[in-house]
This record gives structure tokens, C-alpha cells and sequence, in this order.
């Protein structure tokens, strides 16, 4: 009997998914034989992602990678090149948040900034994201401690903790990712894979394979001082984090990264000798090499299953013994488990008795052949993968037509009193202050997180993250679209060209056609927006779950740019008396998804807004050019919670109100609280009106002026068809003006979460 996967019923639980009937073809093929039990389970841990990447893969061709000769590859760090030359490296890990504890935040940084620096590149920044459901205080109280021990970690690793983002929305699956950035030196080379054939030594026959394992997997910075030391010091010619696949497929990417047909032999003794303290509860310790179950158990978990932080390194056979001491002094057992062969073959022998540290695992007298298979079918591109992906059978963006919607009890009637709802909006978990869970750590709401991060003589890079949470559930595609245009936004308006984006997927169950129909669209969103604004897609990580664990799909992007030189972003508040308040871009049809909705009630007939992505590169391009002439004091995205949260946050910042007037039309609320992308609050000082006006022109940007800056309430006043009496009728056709103190709009924004933080 089998799932509808095509794996075995009684698959072991933990370990790699057995080998599906076409995948047994497709051994068969690649090794001229029938593959035995151990090489079966090499094979399917090597292959599991292609049970979706298989399905996926014309998708991930589609999006801009770095480079045709370094195709993107779930799971893979990316390597782009900035404009002064020097590359940025880019790793991603993530997980369910309910899952994220003390260790696995460790065990997650450590292997990140690994990557990174197995890349050639010096970790300086970790942005992390954590998005929620409505947190009751327990949750609360996990968001915040998981934001410090973030921290913590990035400090033991000598990183900048961006300013983290938590995005509270309902309907979104408690999600951890960190982004963990990195810069190469245009004048350092990278790993032999980046490097030119023949530029650089590269792995040959001969070279010792050493298993770097931290003594105390709780330690963060102990990996990354290991491979910081041994590339500093010359002592590796290759660096790769053991990841899906295990040891076998790090080590084929180890010795074949520079090509030349390298294989690697690898000694199962030693990795058992390794790995031993850290066993999983099905895993048996190799009693005779000559016993399939115990044997079987130690490959399942030490070849393809490792569950802690390690790294492997090719070192040359006389640097063993200084690459063995560098590792020790940082905190790094290390091991030597194999060699490099010339055979571009993957070998796993068994001896009796375990091999002690000084072994170089060349010995093969005596030894029990468990595993022969070319290192080219561990990345066998023609698998097959049989998913199908179908949208749900019934799909709507709001409430089915003749369904009561009642407006929420903490709002008034939907399009009475803006100003009671603009309080309302401020004070929900969704858009208040998050402060309350961080103590005096940095940390950003649900709008796009945006960190500056020096990096010494090369220009600073910016990173920012959003996740679309709000449209997500209605429609995958256009709140992966609408996230990168929203970071994107973000890193312009901090004063830099954003150049790549990185994302994190969490999906359902890969065999479900309609989780499957969710990560495809996501990815779509995803093609379309970085493609249309010029970025390139540094990496994908993919976080999958199986029929017995199920997990809601989301997506977390991070766009990273390269400060502008000698440009000065606006800060995004009001700054002086009397300046003059624009808002930039258009609104468009559209509350479904938005926080106004979700507070408020959603009317039957409400839709997605619309995301035109001209239009979004035309800000971009609108607002650095304002930003180079120095015309901006003050500029703000308009994301959660549309126009009005944005002028209120602007006057929270600043502490100053202002006097402004808005056209609206028969539906008020779009233009209030509507999320329509591509807009953004700015603030010019009356001589320079007309110099933005032509730059807004020139870049077929629609600018709407507000009013004057000044006094200590944010006043609105609406003109138009929704205005307060232009109808007898009350509803959600008109509206009262927004008359507030900039006093009360703060206290609601910073009180947003006291009553879930409270004890």
C-alpha cells in the first residue's frame, strides 16, 4: 500500500523518504544496476527536494538568478555581484515558529553564516522575521524572546542584527526566517566554484575531508570562527555546510564544485565516531559493518540525516594536523571522515573499529563497500516528479455575496468617524508599535523592516523584508509581487538601489495539488515583480511538510541594495513647520486583505487592490532622484493600514501634527485606509514644489497636495463624493474628517500590545 506520494506506507519516521517506484528507474539507470539499500537511501535523500523542485523547477529557471552557470537550487547561499564590484552572499534558514527554540536558533545562525563563509565572504548582518496569527500573551512572550535571543546570536557571530520584522496577521502561519548577508571583497576570490578553472588550488587526489562538528551546538560563532580560521589562514581549499542531503552530498559538493571529475571516499567508521553523541533514537551504532539494520541506521543518520550544525573541509594531506588545531581553538571538533578521490565517484566504506582522529580513511584492505555511486546522478536534473498544482475549488476575496458582515465592535460603523478608526488601526496588534515585545531592542512592525548596515571602506548595504500577509490568503501571487515591491520601496527610501532579492517559502504538503498551487503562484508573484524591477533572485529556501505534519504556505522575501554614495535618505516624518505634505501614486479599488478590512469588516463585493509594476519602478526612480537633489525632509512608505496610518505615523515620529485635505470618492475608505502599492508620503519645503512636481512628471508619478505641516493634531479634511455631506444618507459612502492629537495617536500606537505583553 502507498500514499499518494508513491512512497512506502511505512516509510522510517525522521529519516529520508524511500525511493519511489520512477525514482528506482532512474537508479537504476544512473548506476547500470539495482542500487542496494544503503545507496537507496543516499540516493532519496539526495533527491528529495525534487520531488518538488522537480515540479517547481520550470518556475525557479524563471525567476532572474545570479548567473546561468550558478543556476538557483532550493536551499543553495547566492552570490551576486554589487555594483563597486565586491559580491554580496546571501543564506537563508527557517522554520515554523512554534519549532524555534534556544538551539534551534543557534544551530540555524551557525549554518547560515557558515554558508556564508564557506562562500569567501565575512558575515555582517542578519535581518529576521517572525510573523504570527493575533498572539494571545503567551505567544506574546515567545515573539519577544525569540527577537532577543536573535540578537544574542548575531553579536556571538560578529553580525548586526537588522531591525527585526514580527508581522501579526490573521490567517498567517507562525513563521521564523533569517537572512543572514555577507560581503565578499571584489579583490578576494571566492570558493573554487566562483573562481576561474586553473586561477586558484582546487581539490585533488589525496585530500584529507574533515568533519567540523561545534563541541556545544547551543554556542553560536563556534562554526563560523572555525571556517573564518582555516580560510584566513589558507588551511582549505573547500568549505561546504552540510545541509539537505547530509554528508554525502556536501562532500560531492565539496570536491566537484571546481569540476575536473574529483570523487570522495568516504570512511563510515569515522563519520559514526563523529556523530555518535548526537544519535537520533532509531539511529544504531555500527556494532560489525557486516549487520544491513545497523549499518542502514548509522547512514540514515550520519550520511543523510545529520541534525546539527557541521561543515566539511578539503584540506590539503600535510595542513591536516594545523587545520585540526584551528578548529579546536574555535570550539570545533574536527575530523577527518574521508579523501578526495579522481574517480568523480561517491564511495562508502565500513572497517572494523572506528577510525581515530589522525586516520585519513585511505584504507581499503579489509573494508566493506557500501556505497558506489557517480557524483553526477546525486543531482540527477531528469527525476521524475509527478505533482500536480490546482487552485482550491472555490475561492473568494471577500465574503460570499448575502453573507451578513458586521463591522468590528471595537470600530465605529464602517465609513463613520475616519479618526476613531485611524486610532483603532494604530492600536491593533497588526500596526502598533512593537516595542512592547522587544524591550530596548530594535524592531519594526508589519511595514517593510529596513536596516542600514556599514560595512567599512565599500558603500553601506540596506536590507529590508515584508511577507504580503494581508493578501496571502486570497491570493498567493500578488502578495509575493506586492512584498517585493514593498522591501523594495523600503531600501529606496533609505537611500539605496535595491539589486536582490532572497525568499523563504514555508509549504504544505508537496502532494496536496492545491499547496503545490500555492508555492507555484508564489513563485510567479515572485518572477514577475523581480524581474520587473530589474533584481535578481539570490536564493530560495523551501521549507516543506508531509502528510502527517501539516503547515500553512508563506512566503518572506529580503531586498538587499547598495547605499547610493553620497546621497541622504529622508527620514520618514514630518520634520519642519509649514513644509508641504505630497502623497505620491494613485489609489486603487481594493480593501480585501488590508488591515481596515480585517478590523472593520469586509463587504461583500471588496477586492484585491492591483499591483502595477511600471508605475512602482517609476516611484523608485522618482523618489532616489528627489533623494540625490536633496528636495525630500521627510518621506514615508504608504503600506498597512493605506494613507492615513502613514501621515499618523509620520506625525508620531516627528512629533508634529499637520493640516491637510484629501480628495476621496464614493468610497472613502479606499483612499484613507486603502493598501494600494506604489505610494509613498513626502514632505518638500515650499521652494521646492515645483522642482518635485516636474520630477513627478518626468517619471509619470501622480502627486496629490496635501497641506502644510504644523500644530499638534493631524487634521484631514475630505473633499469629494465621500465627503461628510455630500449624501443625506450615512454609510460607507461618506465620511467625517480626521481630527486627532498627535499626543493620542501615539499613545495607541505604543500601546498596541501592552494588554498580550502584560503579566
Amino acid at each position: 500500500m502507498t500514499e499518494s506520494t508513491g512512497r512506502p506506507a511505512d516509510a522510517r519516521p525522521g529519516g529520508p523518504v524511500p525511493l519511489t517506484d520512477d525514482e528506482r528507474v532512474g537508479a537504476r539507470a544512473a548506476l547500470g544496476r539495482d542500487p542496494t539499500e544503503v545507496e537507496a537511501v543516499i540516493l532519496a535523500a539526495a533527491w528529495s527536494d525534487r520531488r518538488v523542485a522537480g515540479s517547481i523547477r520550470p518556475l525557479l529557471d524563471a525567476l532572474p538568478a545570479p548567473s546561468e552557470a550558478r543556476p538557483l537550487r532550493i536551499g543553495r547561499p547566492g552570490v551576486v555581484p554589487l555594483a563597486d564590484g565586491s559580491m554580496a552572499v546571501v543564506s537563508v534558514v527557517s522554520a515554523p515558529l512554534d519549532d524555534v527554540t534556544s538551539r534551534v536558533l543557534s544551530a540555524a545562525f551557525e549554518s547560515a553564516a557558515g554558508d556564508v563563509i564557506a562562500n569567501g565572504a565575512r558575515p555582517v548582518a542578519v535581518l529576521v522575521t517572525l510573523s504570527s496569527p493575533p498572539p494571545d500573551p503567551d505567544r506574546a512572550r515567545l515573539l519577544g524572546a525569540n527577537v532577543h535571543e536573535a540578537a544574542r546570536l548575531a553579536d556571538a557571530l560578529g553580525c548586526r542584527l537588522a531591525a527585526p520584522q514580527v508581522a501579526i496577521a490573521a490567517g498567517t502561519p507562525p513563521h521564523f526566517a533569517a537572512f543572514t548577508i555577507g560581503v565578499r571583497p571584489a579583490a578576494v576570490p571566492g570558493p573554487s566554484g566562483d573562481r576561474p578553472r586553473g586561477s586558484a588550488p582546487v581539490p585533488h587526489g589525496g585530500d584529507a575531508l574533515l568533519l567540523l562538528v561545534p563541541s556545544s551546538i547551543t554556542e553560536a560563532g563556534a562554526l563560523a570562527r572555525a571556517a573564518n580560521a582555516l580560510a584566513e589562514r589558507g588551511l582549505a581549499l573547500a568549505l561546504v555546510v552540510v545541509a539537505a542531503g547530509g554528508i554525502v552530498c556536501a562532500a560531492a559538493d565539496a570536491v566537484s564544485s571546481a569540476g575536473g571529475g574529483a570523487g570522495v571516499h568516504l570512511d563510515l567508521d569515522a563519520v559514526a565516531s563523529a556523530v555518535a553523541p548526537r544519535a537520533v533514537p532509531w539511529a544504531t551504532p555500527v556494532a560489525e559493518p557486516v549487520i544491513p539494520d545497523a549499518i542502514l541506521g548509522v547512514v540514515l543518520h550520519a550520511l543523510v540525516a545529520l541534525d546539527s550544525c557541521a561543515m566539511l573541509a578539503v584540506v590539503p594531506p600535510g595542513r591536516v594536523d594545523a587545520a585540526v588545531s584551528a578548529c579546536r581553538q574555535a570550539g570545533v571538533s574536527a575530523l577527518v571522515i574521508g579523501r578526495v578521490t579522481e574517480d568523480a565517484m561517491v564511495t562508502v566504506l565500513a572497517h572494523e573499529g572506528a577510525a581515530d582522529a589522525g586516520s585519513s580513511a585511505d584504507r581499503t584492505s579489509g573494508a566493506t563497500l557500501l556505497a558506489d555511486i557517480p557524483i553526477a546522478a546525486l543531482d540527477a536534473p531528469g527525476i521524475p516528479a509527478r505533482r500536480r498544482a490546482e487552485p482550491p475549488t472555490r475561492r473568494r476575496h471577500a465574503p460570499a455575496p448575502g453573507a451578513p458582515v458586521w463591522a468590528s465592535d471595537r470600530l465605529p460603523i464602517r465609513g463613520m468617524d475616519p479618526g476613531a478608526v485611524l486610532r483603532g488601526l494604530l492600536g491593533s496588534p497588526e500596526l502598533g508599535s512593537r516595542g512592547p515585545l522587544a524591550g530596548l531592542a530594535p524592531i519594526q512592525s508589519a511595514d517593510a523592516a529596513v536596516t542600514s548596515v556599514d560595512i567599512g571602506a565599500a558603500p553601506s548595504l540596506v536590507c529590508a523584508a515584508d511577507g504580503g500577509a494581508g493578501v496571502r490568503p486570497f491570493d498567493p501571487r500578488l502578495s509575493a509581487a506586492l512584498a517585493i515591491a514593498s522591501a523594495a520601496r523600503a531600501v529606496v527610501l533609505a537611500g539605496a538601489q535595491p539589486a536582490l532579492v532572497a525568499v523563504s517559502l514555508q509549504a504544505g504538503d508537496p502532494a496536496d495539488p492545491e499547496a503545490l498551487w500555492l508555492v507555484s503562484d508564489a513563485l510567479r508573484g515572485l518572477a514577475d515583480a523581480s524581474r520587473g524591477l530589474g533584481l535578481t533572485v539570490a536564493t530560495v529556501q523551501a521549507g516543506l511538510a508531509s502528510p502527517t505534519f501539516r503547515r500553512l504556505p508563506s512566503t518572506q522575501v529580503a531586498v538587499i541594495g547598495q547605499a547610493i554614495p553620497g546621497l541622504v535618505p529622508a527620514a520618514g516624518r514630518f520634520a519642519a513647520p509649514d513644509d508641504l505634505v505630497a502623497l505620491l501614486g494613485d489609489s486603487v479599488p481594493g480593501l480585501a486583505g488590508s488591515a481596515y478590512a480585517c478590523l472593520a469588516g469586509a463587504a461583500a463585493d471588496e477586492r484585491l487592490p492591483t499591483l502595477d509594476i511600471d508605475r512602482e519602478r517609476g516611484l523608485h526612480r522618482l523618489l532616489l532622484e528627489a533623494a540625490r537633489e536633496g528636495i525630500l525632509s521627510g518621506a514615508r512608505s504608504v503600506g498597512g493600514g493605506g494613507a492615513a496610518v502613514a501621515l499618523a505615523l509620520c506625525a508620531i515620529a516627528g512629533g508634529i501634527g499637520a493640516r491637510l485635505s484629501m480628495r476621496v470618492s464614493a468610497e472613502p475608505a479606499v483612499e484613507l485606509f486603502g493598501e494600494s502599492p506604489s505610494r509613498a508620503v513626502v514632505t518638500v519645503s515650499p521652494n521646492a514644489r515645483e522642482r518635485l512636481q516636474m520630477l513627478a512628471r518626468h517619471h509619470d508619478v501622480p502627486v496629490e497636495w496635501l497641506g502644510r505641516v504644523g500644530g499638534e493634531r493631524l487634521q484631514v479634511g475630505l473633499v469629494g463624493g465621500g465627503a461628510a455631506g455630500a449624501a443625506e444618507e450615512r454609510g460607507a459612502s461618506v465620511a467625517d474628517a480626521i481630527d486627532c492629537g498627535v499626543a493620542e495617536l501615539r499613545h495607541a500606537w505604543e500601546h498596541a500590545l501592552d494588554r498580550l505583553v502584560a503579566e
